[in-house]
């Protein structure tokens, strides 16, 4: 079957020679039944043959994720960690048909979005992975999947199906938080098929669901918390603000605190997990998982 592609598609690149290749998003990549695989230029190929192609052949990606030191981490293929982690960041999943041919165009839709180095591997056929590093600023940073689903469709027309992970930090497990949000955005998936993003708050109430999986509930909780759960004291504030439904007033005047005091303690918890309490949308799932969790024992 080699010969009878060459035959027909003389462009026809081995894998051999694959680093040659200098525009990899132009090409589809295919592995034959021999085990062998073939790129061919997109522009040789048309419709009809492509979908002929398929019904024989095997699409894959350019099997440059295994280069990725990333990729090659998170996927435990590797226990070297990849160079130069920031000391804050978060996870963008992005997932959709043959994301990786279109690689470097999302690339520099990310970089022209953020506005600062931004990271992106492949973790499969149809999964893209990028590291955004936090901003560094005193501002909270606002993450809309929505928009950036929206701009990717605009400017490289890819349908992708977009997910925010929480505020990650270097100090802790990062592979464990990569496989808890892979899990999560799956499960997302799953619930809303017909919805192309979702944003880290709504990751949330899936905690409990996903109980029963390979994460223990601790490793569970800790995602969600940061870490937070550790710290008494703004485990008790956050949870009485939520009791006052938010109510700044309220809650400095019930716990016997001082406005000021109350607003730094909700801003590090603001910092700290990377979800703005203040805010309903944010704050519901978050106190039904800490009422689920703890009940009335932290008020």
């Amino acid at each position: 079957m080699h010969n009878d592609i060459i035959s027909l598609f003389p462009e026809a690149v081995p894998q051999e020679h694959w680093k040659e290749i200098t525009q990899p998003e132009h090409h589809l990549y295919y592995r034959l039944p021999d085990g062998t695989q073939m790129a061919l230029p997109i522009q040789s190929v048309s419709t009809r043959e492509k979908q002929l192609l398929e019904t024989v052949l095997t699409p894959v990606s350019p099997g440059s994720r295994e280069d990725s030191p990333w990729a090659a981490y998170l996927q435990a293929k590797s226990d070297t960690l990849p160079e130069q982690i920031p000391e804050s960041f978060r996870f963008l999943f992005l997932e959709g048909s043959s994301l990786y041919r279109w690689k470097n165009d999302i690339h520099d839709t990310l970089l022209e979005y953020y506005q600062r180095s931004v990271t992106l591997t492949v973790i499969g056929d149809e999964k893209l992975l990028a590291v955004i590093p936090d901003d560094n600023s005193d501002e909270e940073e606002v993450f809309e999947a929505q928009e950036l689903s929206s701009l990717l469709m605009g400017d490289t027309m890819v349908d992708a199906s977009v997910y925010y992970g929480r505020k990650v930090y270097r100090s802790e497990n990062i592979r464990l938080i990569y496989q808890q949000e892979q899990e999560m955005f799956s499960f997302l998936q799953e619930q809303q098929p017909s919805r192309r993003s979702f944003a880290p708050f709504e990751a949330l109430p899936c905690i409990h669901m996903i109980e029963n999986t390979r994460f223990s509930k601790k490793e569970l909780l800790h995602y969600a918390l940061s870490g937070l759960e550790q710290d008494e004291e703004l485990m008790h504030t956050l949870y009485t603000f939520f009791l006052e439904n938010l109510n700044s007033s309220a809650t400095a005047k019930r716990l016997h605190l001082h406005r000021n005091t109350l607003k730094y303690r909700l801003d590090k918890v603001t910092d700290r997990i990377g979800i703005d309490v203040k805010q309903f949308l944010h704050a519901a799932p978050l106190f039904l998982l800490l009422q689920a969790q703890y009940g009335s024992g932290i008020a």
